[in-house]
């Protein structure tokens, strides 16, 4: 069984090669792994997500 990345990367390798020359940015963040799948689990990407955002408002808050 192959896993949901691995899917992905099957199912956009050929458009995106096919198409690479008019999205250079795209292609060079996939050829580069930036796009790749995280190590963590959707959880942990989330509160991730949560504190930097509270992270930035403090900073905001901090600024004025």
């Amino acid at each position: 069984m192959t896993s949901a990345p691995q899917q992905w990367n099957a199912a956009t390798a050929e458009p995106l090669g096919q198409q690479a020359d008019r999205y250079l940015a795209l292609a060079a963040a996939v050829s580069s792994g930036a796009l790749g799948p995280e190590d963590h689990s959707g959880l942990e990407f989330g509160l991730n997500c949560i504190l930097d955002g509270i992270d930035a408002l403090i900073a905001e808050q901090d600024g004025h």
